[in-house]
């Protein structure tokens, strides 16, 4: 797909498989529980664009898709997972994030603005599928690290957001807030 105007579109519980779409724009779209395996979104817009409750880019194998040059800009992704797609030089600002899986997305040079509340962010995918039927597609996330490299989260309001499984928050800038809490080591 490519150059395709989305604007109002109802995409609700459709399935997107190995995609690509480029520079596409989905203004106040509708795709409530889509399910989005190995695509790839590339300068697409999303704006107030209804993704609850969806699986945003599940893998296929070792293939996870990628949202590159993409701005989510007051999109509703509360409850959406995210396996491990390459997330790279993107905008989410003002989105309904809550409780939004983004499990091992592999995100670099990309911004957060306004509230980010109950999220997961891991250094490897919890939720992948590893194979089928325990022998085709097999697949290790710890081999697709999440680096979180020049992360910005300097405009986003964090609320019990939590950073797991190994996950290295150094290339990270967080705002300076006193009530930011980070434990290190829970136990």
């Amino acid at each position: 797909f490519s150059n395709i105007d989305f604007t109002y579109a109802d995409i609700s519980h459709s399935v997107l498989q190995e995609c690509g779409i480029d520079n596409c724009l989905f203004l106040r779209s509708r795709a409530r529980e889509i399910a989005i395996y190995n695509c790839d979104f590339n300068m697409c817009h999303f704006e107030s664009v209804e993704f609850s409750y969806s699986f945003m880019n599940s893998n296929v194998g070792k293939r996870a898709g990628s949202y590159l040059s993409c701005k989510f800009i007051k999109s509703k992704l509360n409850e959406c997972v995210f396996t491990f797609p390459i997330i790279d030089n993107c905008l989410f600002e003002d989105c309904n994030l809550h409780a939004t899986n983004f499990d091992g997305a592999r995100i670099r040079n990309t911004k957060f603005v306004g509230k980010v509340n109950s999220c997961w962010f891991r250094g490897y995918s919890k939720g992948a599928t590893t194979s089928i039927l325990w022998l085709f597609n097999r697949v290790n996330p710890h081999k697709f690290q999440n680096l979180m490299d020049n992360v910005d989260f300097i405009d986003a309001d964090l609320y019990g957001v939590s950073f797991m499984n190994g996950i290295n928050l150094d290339k990270c800038k967080f705002p300076k807030d006193d009530n930011l809490l980070l434990i290190k080591n829970i136990k």
